[in-house]
């Protein structure tokens, strides 16, 4: 292989990755991921809605200083939760909640804040830097065996209730 065929390979990478931004994994990453997701998934197997043996799980990443993760916590989320109860019980979805991107104290001042019994803490940003978080709140769908089936940034369901959007966005991200 030449230099500039190796130049021209490393160009269309860097361009891919330029394009696709954080919905775009090598196929080494991908490996990795589903390794990390599983993992993720067997840690929290206490949590009453935890990802073990449900076909598809929504992981959600927020942090304590974002404004719109802590309006979808305190608006959305009520209503998401019992749409997940339902989904759950037929071993059909699941829900992780990782918080990251700040320090370990603020971490766990937000999961005492908000209630939340199981989560997962990423103040070392691992999770962060594996599933390319740029932007919170960012949700990722994944199926059982850890493929990511989607990513999003945000929450953008619509809908005439807060009961409406929940569905729409949970209906949207997981394809149930």
């Amino acid at each position: 292989m030449g230099k500039n065929t190796l130049i021209f390979l490393v160009a269309v990478l860097f361009i891919l990755y330029s394009l696709f931004g954080n919905k775009f994994y090598f196929p080494w990453e991908k490996k990795i991921i589903k390794k990390e997701f599983k993992e993720l998934i067997a840690q929290s197997n206490s949590g009453a809605l935890s990802c073990q043996n449900s076909q598809k799980c929504l992981f959600v990443y927020i942090a304590p200083w974002c404004g719109a993760c802590k309006q979808f916590l305190s608006k959305l989320f009520p209503h998401i939760l019992p749409i997940i109860e339902k989904y759950h019980q037929k071993k059909m979805a699941g829900l992780e909640i990782i918080i990251g991107m700040d320090q370990k104290e603020k971490i766990e001042a937000m999961a005492k804040e908000y209630k939340m019994e199981v989560y997962h803490e990423d103040s070392s940003k691992k999770y962060q830097n594996m599933f390319h978080i740029k932007a919170v709140p960012t949700f990722i769908a994944v199926d059982s065996k850890g493929n990511i089936i989607k990513k999003q940034e945000g929450f953008g369901a619509r809908g005439d209730t807060l009961e409406d959007v929940a569905n729409n966005f949970l209906n949207d991200l997981l394809n149930l």
